[in-house]
């Protein structure tokens, strides 16, 4: 007979999400107190993590536990940077997140510890070698009070939070020395000295003048 019926529905396919995958874990870290570690979180797709639907992802970092990282640590950028003072150390468990447009995220434990300095206790001992440094907070000039049983000269090197070497300063044989920040930003640097094969960094806080 031929006969035929038909009907028209529109069909509507909604795409589904696929959140982030780890692409390459993160080595477990070891930094030495006063100095600085610097550690990739790269946002672009297939360094760190990948996303099947080419959705930009945002990077974060945080404790295991949910914490914030402690003031020693921060995101620059897609580096991590931790630099850890002494009375830091120990060991935490960061925890970084790859969080899509959509909110789907993946994430990556490493382990970062913290030992003390890289000098025998005998180098940093407080009976044959010490620094005090002020004023801090400082505006300007920075003085460095020396006690030591040495007479070599006094080699002074400034960096920032980052790492950055901003100043070098050799000094003769002195009990104090006197140096000059007025031409860096405000923020947090550290002061390592070195007098007779003897190493002592301070952190030092720099106010807008």
């Amino acid at each position: 007979e031929g006969g035929m019926v038909t009907e028209t529905f529109m069909l509507t396919v909604n795409p589904v999400n696929d959140a982030p995958y780890l692409v390459t874990a993160i080595d477990d870290q070891m930094v030495n107190a006063s100095y600085v570690l610097k550690v990739e979180v790269s946002s672009e797709l297939g360094v760190l993590f990948d996303d099947i639907d080419g959705d930009e992802l945002t990077i974060s970092a945080m404790l295991e536990n949910g914490d914030p990282l402690p003031e020693w640590a921060e995101m620059v950028d897609d580096t991590l940077v931790f630099s850890p003072m002494i009375e830091d150390m120990g060991c935490i468990d960061v925890v970084v997140k790859a969080t899509d447009t959509e909110g789907a995220f993946a994430t990556d434990t490493f382990r970062l510890c913290v030992e003390g300095y890289p000098v025998s206790a005998e180098d940093i001992s407080a009976e044959t070698f010490s620094v005090n440094l002020y004023p801090n907070p400082a505006r300007n000039n920075v003085n460095l009070e020396i006690k030591s049983s040495g007479y070599g000269p006094v080699d002074v090197s400034v960096y920032t939070i980052t790492g950055k070497e901003v100043l070098r300063r050799n000094f003769g044989n002195s009990s104090l020395v006197t140096f000059s920040m007025e031409e860096q930003v405000s923020g947090v640097y550290f002061v390592k000295l070195q007098k007779d094969g003897q190493i002592a960094v301070k952190k030092l806080v720099l106010e807008s003048k």
